[in-house]
């Protein structure tokens, strides 16, 4: 490996500059710790590209990708860099993490367990073991891990928070271990988040509603300081969509020929049951999950140009240019390594519900389907998460979500209204009381035939990377549909949504 310096394009207008690798590397990692994910991607690529020899290059463009969910491109730098001999143990940890979300979860695993053989009283790799035996579906192995870490270490936060999630894990004395955490100042940060995450589920489960919801009211403040959500372009940015993709300009796209069937893009707001359609359609043997992916909005990114980075820009990219549709189609295909397969794949992206318009003019013979639940028990269900980083901000606060859900009605409808008969709409509600009705609904839609082990999702081997990954190992299940009426009294911004003022 030399120590060469590299040419880094920097500065507006844009001018190459000769960086050390040491100084290349401290701005893609100053570049990730602002969360400035593009920018850092541009910087680390660059920087990659010229130092093809030197391992650390190649995990921080791994990385880079990563944060935009350019998980194929990144599990080919970070294969590079360990070939190189990169020693880091996060090096395959981000193989594991990459490996499991693109559901290579024997890989995954094996990544991982080799930094526990390496690092084996580390709690932080355990709890990470522990949350991937979870993903995977081994919920008992996961709990073994899981708990083998808070015995390594009863301050790791994100093990207690991730066993609060399986059924049947009550940890009294451990609450009280966290409260006295809480209350003596000694978290901070992510980890005081997950804390109140925790310890509102451990409530949840002993019926102490006032205590859950403090925790979920603390636990939302906190995480609602660290997130940006502005309602009001929210509602622009929507508005703007409905009166740009009008039914005369959908109608200007030039017909493709026929071709063979499409993606299966299922959508709805988030927490609304879109991961329990996935499952259901990828235990159909022709059907491949692709999981939740961000492929087809950073494929619309890629045709739009930089200027999309940081706004839905993408979206308004003009879709009567051929050429600008067969390179977004192009892009999405090499996003998505499943495709090769030859298999019909889903795309589980729930907030693709803002770009029904775009996707069906890119794909044609696609398929969506927007799955929809009681609006109160959505929203609730968002409440009481926590999402990846910067993801679903406008989950940690009542009105915002009030405000957001607004948002997703005005645009289904109006996909419903310019789109007749091309949209799915399943009802989570009747899903789960009448699930093969539903089910066969949604197989003729996809022009599927029927297969029984639609039915049967919990005996689906593929990995589940959501917050959804403990619930649809136990089957569809219809006990939780009006759960959300056991806590009205603290969910009253939300009763707007189904009693307007």
């Amino acid at each position: 490996m030399t120590t060469t310096p590299v040419l880094i394009t920097l500065g507006d207008p844009p001018v190459r500059q000769a960086l050390s690798r040491a100084d290349a590397a401290r701005l893609v990692n100053d570049l990730l710790q602002r969360r400035m994910h593009h920018p850092a991607v541009a910087v680390a690529t660059e920087f990659a590209g010229q130092a093809i020899d030197d391992p650390v290059a190649q995990a921080l463009a791994a990385w880079a990708l990563y944060g935009i969910g350019e998980l194929t491109a990144s599990r080919s730098y970070i294969e590079r860099s360990l070939a190189l001999g990169n020693a880091d143990p996060e090096a395959l940890h981000l193989k594991s993490r990459i490996c499991m979300e693109l559901g290579d979860k024997d890989e995954a695993l094996r990544a991982i367990e080799a930094v526990l053989q390496r690092h084996p009283d580390s709690s932080h790799y355990r709890c990470i073991h522990g949350q991937h035996l979870l993903k995977a579906g081994d919920i008992s192995g996961a709990r073994e891990s899981l708990t083998r870490a808070l015995e390594l270490n009863p301050r790791e936060i994100p093990a207690f928070a991730t066993l609060s999630r399986l059924p049947g894990s009550a940890m009294p004395e451990h609450c009280r271990f966290v409260e006295f955490l809480l209350h003596s100042g000694q978290l901070k940060g992510d980890d005081e988040v997950r804390a109140h995450y925790a310890l509102a589920l451990q409530y949840e489960q002993a019926g102490d509603d006032a205590a859950q919801f403090r925790h979920l009211r603390a636990m939302n403040r906190k995480k609602r300081a660290m997130v940006a959500f502005d309602a009001r372009r929210s509602r622009e940015g929507t508005l703007r969509m409905i009166e740009h993709y009008s039914a005369s300009y959908l109608g200007q796209v030039e017909t493709q020929k026929a071709a063979a069937p499409g993606p299966i893009f299922v959508y709805g707001f988030p927490r609304s049951g879109t991961t329990l359609v996935e499952q259901i359609l990828s235990g159909h043997p022709e059907v491949i999950a692709a999981g939740e992916t961000s492929a087809f909005m950073q494929s619309a990114m890629a045709v739009a140009g930089p200027a999309s980075n940081t706004d839905a820009m993408a979206a308004f990219i003009d879709i009567r240019r051929p050429e600008a549709l067969a390179q977004l189609r192009q892009g999405y295909i090499a996003r998505i390594p499943q495709l090769a397969a030859g298999s019909r794949i889903t795309d589980k992206s729930p907030e693709n519900f803002m770009y029904a318009g775009l996707i069906k003019a890119a794909f044609p013979t696609a398929n969506l389907i927007n799955v929809r639940r009681h609006p109160v028990a959505t929203c609730y269900s968002c409440y009481k998460q926590i999402f990846f980083a910067g993801a679903i901000p406008y989950s940690y606060d009542l009105e915002d979500l009030v405000s957001r859900y607004t948002d997703y009605a005005l645009i289904s409808a109006h996909w419903d209204a310019v789109m007749p008969g091309v949209v799915h709409t399943v009802e989570y509600e009747r899903l789960v009381s009448a699930p093969e009705d539903a089910i066969r609904e949604i197989l003729d839609h996809c022009g599927l035939p029927w297969a029984e082990s639609c039915l049967r999702i919990g005996d689906n081997p593929r990995p589940v990377s959501t917050a959804s990954s403990a619930q649809v190992r136990q089957g569809i299940r219809a006990d939780s549909i009006d759960h959300w009426r056991r806590y009205e009294k603290y969910l009253q911004p939300l009763m707007r949504l189904i009693h307007p003022e």
